[in-house]
């Protein structure tokens, strides 16, 4: 298994397929899923690195098996402090519980720190196996800060 950044529009069209899985074990399965929309956007990240991660792991036969995305914003408190926050991080359900979720991270954080963040920000908000989510990222040196909580309008 190797970790990588994405590189080009075919890498984005990869993700957003594994993504398509994500999506429909999700608690956002009730909503479309717009893959014009997401390689618009996806490309969009690729023009702006320094903004914008995008991770992603393959396995022996080149099939990208999980990946994690994200973004730097200034804290909201000072503008001068920058936060790295998730858009998601997504492990094929046949290969969790393995090393991929780790490497991934790893990788996100050092991009974080390169790109000028103080902290990472990852929240769990798929309602995919929100227990076994944290406890990984406790695990890996995260700690609880609060509640993400949705309300249907």
């Amino acid at each position: 298994m190797a970790v990588r950044r994405a590189e080009n529009a075919n890498d984005i069209t990869r993700m957003i397929e594994l993504g398509a899985k994500m999506h429909h074990e999700s608690v956002y399965s009730k909503y479309d899923y717009d893959k014009k929309y997401l390689q618009h956007y996806g490309e969009h990240m690729l023009k702006h690195p320094e903004e914008y991660g995008l991770f992603l792991a393959e396995d022996g036969d080149g099939e990208i098996t999980a990946m994690v995305a994200g973004f730097i914003s200034p804290l909201y408190f000072n503008p001068e402090v920058k936060v790295a926050h998730d858009f998601f991080l997504y492990v094929h359900p046949q290969m969790r519980g393995g090393l991929s979720a780790v490497k991934l991270m790893r990788a996100y954080e050092k991009w974080a720190k390169q790109a000028g963040a103080s902290e990472v920000s990852m929240g769990i908000t798929a309602g995919i196996a929100n227990e076994t989510a944290a406890k990984f990222f406790g695990g890996i040196g995260y700690e609880s800060k609060g509640s993400y909580l949705n309300k249907e309008v």
